[in-house]
């Protein structure tokens, strides 16, 4: 599984990510140590927590057992996790480029930076590759994949987007840094309030919109890990620049006094020496002040020394400067950048969380509303079971409105005649009622 091709470095630096918190060095060089003699391990730390950053760098005497560790060693487990091994590459010019970058989005879950690498080393040498994950390893359900060229990235887009992998359909496109999207024109919004969600945002639609602000927040967060990664880097070798800038300027300004004042002196020297054998072998070769007399040493070779020397000098003033220069540009744009994503993710947090929330009550709504469905058809039933009860009185019998009124008043009628004469037979029937009960029969 190494990562080899054109683009191997010619030193032994191997970059080792994804490492869990409480890694230390003394761990990863009994672990690569197995492999061939190993120069230096550092594991980057916060410079004020010197809590590990996750990440560190392992360097061996000998490019054949980096080329070794990454072969053997690459996704292998250290402390319970997965660790990702490439080339450290010292250059940052590719790596901010971000050519040959590619975005790998919907992964399925159970896809981790192993499975990710098997798929697409397919297609081309691979610098880096990583699935995004929280602190416990378990997938954001996207990736990234580095590799050494344009034309790999192409092919692995035309060949991979749409496929399947796992239980889900990939989409795979080109990276585009943060810096280069397309901004909205108000940037500086601290808070985020939503309400009077449209009408057709059901469920589903608040879980959608929930998913994608989670995405933009999961890749915020991964922008400015990453920025922060380079910015440490960065920030490593332009501390050891400027050490080793200074180093050589003092060590030259103390050359150039002492050469200086070594010159003066003889221009300056009239002391006689005695001639000697040596002086006069150094005489017949023309060597200046060999012969008996003051020596002066060799003022204009001595001032083409001084000069080169001072050449140098200047240099690393120079470089010195321009270092400098760079820390401090490089500095306030992280700072700026850093203030800005953190902004960004403050405010989608804030939307995630009412989303999160609006989601919650329609969730609530909706259960309220089957149960009241559930009542109103209870009711619905009863109403249902009682009206086929009342069926057979309802039966349409052919007769008109007025035919069945009439029907009604003779039954009427002649239960009151029924009453009357039965009321006689009892002998309680009253004279009046005798009468009205006569005029009936």
């Amino acid at each position: 599984m190494a990562q080899s091709g054109s683009n191997v470095p010619q030193f032994a630096s191997l970059y080792v990510g994804d490492l869990h918190p409480d890694v230390t060095e003394a761990m990863l060089y009994e672990i690569f140590n197995s492999v061939g003699p190993v120069a230096s391990i550092r594991v980057c730390r916060d410079s004020v927590t010197r809590k590990s950053l996750g990440y560190g760098y392992v360097n061996f005497h000998s490019v054949s057992d980096a080329e070794r560790a990454l072969d053997t060693l690459n996704y292998s487990s250290i402390k319970g996790r997965s660790c990702r091994i490439m080339w450290s590459q010292r250059d940052p010019s590719l790596r901010k480029s971000g050519a040959g970058n590619i975005y790998v989005k919907n992964l399925d879950r159970n896809i981790d930076n192993k499975a990710l690498y098997d798929t697409f080393s397919l297609f081309g040498n691979i610098l880096s590759c990583k699935v995004a994950a929280d602190p416990t390893g378990r997938s954001y359900g996207y990736g990234f994949v580095h590799y050494e060229t344009e034309e790999a990235a192409k092919q692995a887009i035309e060949r991979v987007n749409g496929m399947q992998i796992g239980e889900k359909q990939v989409q795979v496109c080109i990276f585009v840094k943060r810096s280069e999207r397309e901004k909205p024109d108000v940037t500086n919004y601290t808070n985020l309030y939503v309400k009077s969600f449209p009408a057709e945002w059901d469920e589903a639609k608040l879980e959608e919109e929930r998913d994608t602000l989670t995405e933009e927040i999961l890749q915020l967060e991964n922008d400015l890990n990453e920025a922060t990664e380079n910015r440490n880097e960065d920030k490593a070798n332009n501390k050891k620049t400027l050490t080793d800038a200074k180093e050589g300027k003092e060590a030259l300004e103390q050359a150039l006094t002492i050469l200086k004042d070594f010159y003066r002196k003889a221009g300056r020297n009239k002391v006689l020496l005695e001639a000697s054998p040596v002086g006069e072998d150094m005489a017949a070769e023309g060597v200046d002040g060999a012969q008996a007399g003051a020596y002066k040493g060799n003022q204009a070779a001595g001032a083409g020394i001084i000069a080169m020397l001072e050449t140098i000098h200047s240099d690393f003033a120079r470089t010195l400067k321009d270092t400098e220069a760079a820390e401090y540009k490089a500095s306030r744009d992280f700072a700026a950048f850093s203030q800005e994503t953190k902004a960004s993710i403050s405010s989608k947090s804030a939307g995630l969380k009412n989303t999160i929330n609006e989601l919650e009550r329609t969730s609530s709504d909706l259960v309220a509303a089957l149960n009241d469905l559930k009542d109103n058809q209870e009711l619905l039933d009863k109403s249902l079971e009682t009206l086929e009860k009342l069926r057979p009185a309802c039966v349409d019998t052919g007769m008109t409105y007025e035919e069945r009124v009439a029907r009604r008043e003779a039954e009427i009628e002649a239960l009151k005649k029924a009453v009357c004469v039965l009321d006689e037979e009892d002998g309680e029937i009253a004279e009046i009622g005798r009468a009205s009960c006569r005029e009936r029969v």
